[in-house]
């Protein structure tokens, strides 16, 4: 729906156009944006399945699943900010890979998992690069919610920190020994 709503308003002309025109009141991503934004409410029952289950919750599992809720919420209400493409459209991509491989953890993604957090780690750059971007262009010419960046920025920095900690004791560490 988020793709859509990006074609449908010409989103796809220009980076600048991806980055900064308004969605306006287009329906396409509005309800794109909020079945994402309760898709993330419901990413919740992930740790609730593990707590039911007695696994351990790591704390980048935690407070990557308890606080993408909030930053979504965050860059929707007021006002949806304009590049919230990159934000949407990359989380889609790396949860797809993702979830097939917790479904099917011995399965054919089994060899490739290390790339899966690569994605993430690229993802939680570029998104990071997207916000500064539009700090970069200014306010004028690149109209944003301010508390969706605002927080965005602290957030994807956090989640970049807890995705390499975890890369570098998981895959890198690991093979010096």
């Amino acid at each position: 729906m988020i793709t859509i709503g990006n074609y449908q308003t010409w989103k796809f002309e220009s980076i600048n156009d991806l980055l900064c025109s308004p969605y306006g009141n287009n329906i396409s991503t509005h309800i794109g944006a909020t079945v994402f934004l309760w898709s993330k409410y419901l990413e919740w029952i992930d740790t609730l399945f593990l707590h039911i289950s007695k696994k351990p919750i790591t704390m980048l599992h935690y407070t990557h699943h308890m606080s993408t809720a909030f930053l979504m919420y965050m860059n929707y209400y007021d006002y949806l900010s304009p590049h919230m493409y990159i934000f949407m459209g990359s989380n889609c991509f790396v949860h797809i890979w993702m979830y097939w491989y917790f479904a099917f953890p011995n399965g054919w993604l089994y060899p490739y998992r290390r790339y899966i957090t690569q994605i993430q780690i690229v993802q939680h750059i570029v998104c990071l690069t997207t916000i500064v971007d539009t700090y970069a262009l200014g306010s004028e010419r690149c109209e944003q919610n301010k508390y969706g960046n605002f927080y965005g920025g602290l957030m994807y920095l956090m989640y970049l920190c807890f995705f390499a900690k975890f890369y570098i004791g998981k895959y890198l560490i690991k093979y010096k020994n």
